[in-house]
């Protein structure tokens, strides 16, 4: 078998069918559909049951376990999977048509990559729509992972990427860490393994407040253990063990822009000045500064 699909779910029956849906009627059918129950309490099992006697000749397998987030139920999933590659959406996604056959050929043009992603095309509540197109990368491993932690490498999101099954043996998604995971867990397959992007757009991705880019408690609980998780010695090399400090102070930034735009003003300017105190430059960025200033007068 070519491809599993892991999809760990919480809460999100409301939008599972439509997911699983793009995947069953594609045209490509080397496949197993494994779902994760991540402890939802909303009839996501009911869901499941109704596809699985709708698509009975499809390989659809339902797992249930304790709420523990989706790094720990993305790794379960991958753990009874089958296939070569692990293609990991989120129960909010939709494949375009054609995506399966298209990224199944590019890993036969290009065998060695241990990590292949395309693009994805983001939809938020408004209807509003943006493409995101991959970024072509280089062989130079670190360079990619350098590039990557800093934002430079566009249009990989879980959804829209290909990983080879032995990955998860080696590395897996961060266990505990319930924002930035994927940021975690991409970064150390740039810095170790061979990656490929591939023209084009195969997911639909949608944005909405139920998401966890608005919970702002695991934004600040995890946001920075992820830094921790991602700079492991084990596995980086003292060249990639370098970059720690420029991103920690991204992330302190990142999260001085959430709490701003959440309108905690308070909050806000404790992790501008930990990213100042991390990295005094970054007080010249006009950007970060002007917005410290304004919270400053809106108190």
């Amino acid at each position: 078998m070519k491809v599993s699909f892991v999809i760990p779910t919480y809460n999100y029956a409301n939008f599972l069918e439509r997911c699983l849906l793009s995947v069953l009627q594609q045209d490509y059918h080397d496949y197993e559909v494994i779902i994760v129950d991540d402890g939802s309490t909303d009839g996501t099992s009911d869901v499941v049951s109704r596809i699985q006697s709708k698509y009975h000749s499809k390989a659809i397998s339902y797992l249930y376990q304790d709420n523990a987030g989706p790094s720990v139920a993305r790794n379960n999933g991958a753990a009874k999977a089958k296939g070569e590659y692990i293609w990991c959406l989120d129960a909010d996604d939709m494949l375009i048509d054609g995506a399966i056959g298209r990224m199944v050929e590019a890993t036969e043009a290009h065998p060695k990559a241990w990590l292949l992603f395309s693009g994805y095309r983001s939809v938020n509540e408004d209807g509003k729509q943006a493409d995101h197109e991959p970024t072509l990368l280089g062989e130079d491993q670190t360079e990619n992972f350098r590039r990557y932690i800093l934002k430079k490498i566009k249009g990989l999101t879980p959804g829209s990427a290909l990983v080879k099954e032995k990955a998860f043996e080696t590395i897996g998604f961060p266990a505990g860490v319930h924002n930035n995971e994927d940021v975690v867990f991409y970064s150390h397959l740039f810095a170790c393994y061979p990656a490929v992007s591939i023209p084009g757009i195969v997911l639909v991705t949608h944005r909405h407040k139920g998401s966890l880019r608005y919970n702002m408690q695991r934004i600040e609980e995890t946001g920075l253990k992820s830094v921790d998780r991602l700079f492991d010695k084990d596995l980086l090399t003292p060249k990639q063990m370098s970059f720690r400090k420029f991103y920690l102070t991204r992330r302190y930034l990142s999260i001085f822009r959430s709490y701003y735009r959440n309108g905690d003003f308070e909050k806000a300017r404790q992790y501008y000045k930990k990213a100042i105190q991390e990295s005094p430059r970054f007080i010249l960025n006009w950007s970060y500064l002007r917005k410290y200033l304004r919270s400053i007068v809106k108190k």
